[in-house]
């Protein structure tokens, strides 16, 4: 008989004080990338989005922690080009108003890994927030996510669970 069953649960298997421990792993997480994309570390037009991914590194030592693998800061412009060269780098580093910044960012603490993506816009001069057009690609994403999570169940396969997703989104 296999025991990878045995195993993956043996992995999945969390103590209550490892719930709690992540549960605050996932808010320092979390209050990093906040304070990583805000102006205390961002000046438009002057910092780069590796200036922001070295000053996350450096504030997860400042903790006593550790990164779970290198973090990536990268920008979505609204530009007619393409964003990425072939080797997938940016071809934008300077962070401009109207930019969205994505971070894929994760620590680690007593063998728990936190892995955060987030999204942030720079508003430009004269915005008080993102435009609408924005707002609404960002509300249709969370309904997408609410989709897929309501449909996790016990004992049913990823591609049941994407079939299922997949026809109450289109309904």
């Amino acid at each position: 008989t296999s025991a990878e069953k045995l195993g993956i649960r043996w992995i999945e298997t969390r103590t209550e004080k490892e719930k709690v421990i992540f549960s605050q792993l996932v808010r320092i997480t979390r209050n990093i990338i906040k304070e990583a994309f805000s102006t205390k570390v961002i000046s438009p037009g002057i910092t780069t989005t590796n200036d922001v991914v070295w000053w996350m590194r450096e504030k997860v030592l400042e903790l006593n922690l550790q990164t779970w693998f290198h973090p990536t800061v990268d920008v979505q412009r609204n530009e007619k080009r393409d964003l990425y060269a072939f080797d997938g780098k940016s071809k934008f580093d300077i962070i401009q108003p109207g930019d969205l910044l994505h971070c894929d960012f994760g620590i680690s603490y007593l063998t728990l890994n936190t892995d955060t993506q987030e999204l942030a816009y720079v508003l430009k001069p004269g915005e008080t927030a993102p435009p609408d057009f924005l707002v609404e690609a960002m509300n249709q994403g969370n309904r997408v996510q609410d989709i897929f999570t309501s449909n996790f169940k016990f004992a049913a396969t990823g591609n049941e669970i994407l079939k299922k997703s997949l026809e109450q989104g289109r309904a």
